[in-house]
């Protein structure tokens, strides 16, 4: 799950990572295997970057569990 205000730009991408080792970037940050910066989250969507979309499902599905259920309405 992640938590902060910080997340990561690989080099050359255009989406923010969120500290989460569930997203496989995040993760090869986390290692070392991949260079990436530290980048203020709210800062970094003001200048355009999108969260990935790997990260986003993630965050919605720890803020679900969070709240005791899934975010998807349920029939």
């Amino acid at each position: 799950m992640h938590t902060g205000e910080y997340g990561w730009v690989t080099e050359h991408g255009e989406t923010i990572h969120l500290k989460d080792d569930d997203c496989p970037v995040s993760s090869a940050i986390m290692k070392g295997d991949r260079k990436a910066r530290q980048v203020h989250i709210e800062t970094a969507r003001e200048e355009g970057y999108q969260i990935c979309r790997h990260c986003w499902k993630e965050f919605q599905e720890d803020l679900g569990e969070l709240m005791g259920g899934s975010l998807e309405e349920s029939d």
